[in-house]
């Protein structure tokens, strides 16, 4: 994995059945992304001319998680195009998949918002992290 870390679910988190509501396992994919990007970038990306969005994403449950667990949850480069990138993530709670999403994003013009080439800069720290 490229990139580890820890999330502990909080009971705002859980629905009435006392599981983690779908939707939070994208924000702890993208929480981790951002957290990884930040940490090769910190505030950069604005001087690369570029935003990065969420093209598609996918999500396969393994196991629920539940109030108070903690998810371990890695990320991997999967892919690098020309204008997109995809990272892979595996989340295990106690050594057990929980859950595995597989993310695509786009680099964007941040005033257009159209599709443009990933900047060298971007490109080699996805080279150097594969």
């Amino acid at each position: 994995m490229l990139y580890v870390r820890d999330i502990n679910v909080r009971y705002s988190e859980v629905d009435s059945q006392g599981i983690v509501f779908n939707a939070h396992y994208m924000t702890y994919c993208d929480d981790t992304f951002e957290s990884w990007f930040r940490a090769c970038f910190a505030d950069r990306l604005q001087s690369l001319g570029i935003e990065i969005v969420v093209k598609r994403a996918i999500v396969e449950w393994h196991a629920s998680a539940g109030l108070a667990a903690v998810i371990k949850l890695g990320m991997r480069l999967e892919r690098v195009g020309r204008t997109s990138f995809e990272f892979g993530f595996e989340g295990s709670i106690q050594g057990a998949r929980a859950f595995v999403a597989q993310v695509t994003y786009v680099a964007v013009g941040s005033r257009t918002f159209r599709p443009q080439e990933i900047p060298d800069k971007l490109r080699s720290v996805l080279a150097r992290d594969a």
